[in-house]
């Protein structure tokens, strides 16, 4: 991840502690996740958002619409509503002071949770698709697919 972001106003911090590698990472033999890592963004000293990126079991198939779904219906809580930035389709819900984003990878999914009423999170979206889309490993899902 970048160390700054939308325009240098927020610091983006891997969360490397272990009590938090071990609450994260709890599924276990079985699991659906492989390995989850979270970054703090930070403006300042204060705690904007964090961003949860999930690299999912080989058997997962999140080329399909129904596993996507899923995937939604267990992390966002409420009703959402679908938002597209470049070739990626995303969900995204409010619910009181918080914005949740939810978008896919070929193999991973990717939560950005907001909390700050003054933080644009669909600007800090946006920035981290275009990050993505830079990087040599980023594996966009097909842009063929439905989304619903």
């Amino acid at each position: 991840m970048p160390a700054r972001l939308l325009a240098d106003s927020l610091g983006v911090f891997e969360n490397r502690a272990a009590s938090t590698r071990k609450v994260v990472n709890r599924g276990g033999k079985g699991s659906l996740v492989d390995d989850t890592r979270i970054w703090e963004v930070r403006r300042g000293q204060r705690l904007v958002g964090t961003l949860q990126i999930s690299a999912v079991d080989r058997r997962v198939e999140l080329t399909d619409d129904e596993v996507r779904d899923r995937f939604a219906r267990q992390l966002i809580v409420g009703g959402r509503q679908q938002i597209r930035v470049g070739d990626v389709e995303a969900y995204r819900a409010e619910n009181d002071d918080k914005t949740v984003v939810l978008w896919f990878a070929r193999d991973l999914y990717l939560v950005l949770q907001t909390k700050a009423a003054d933080l644009d999170t669909d600007a800090l979206f946006a920035e981290l698709v275009g990050y993505q889309a830079d990087q040599p490993g980023w594996k966009p899902l097909p842009r063929d697919l439905d989304f619903e």
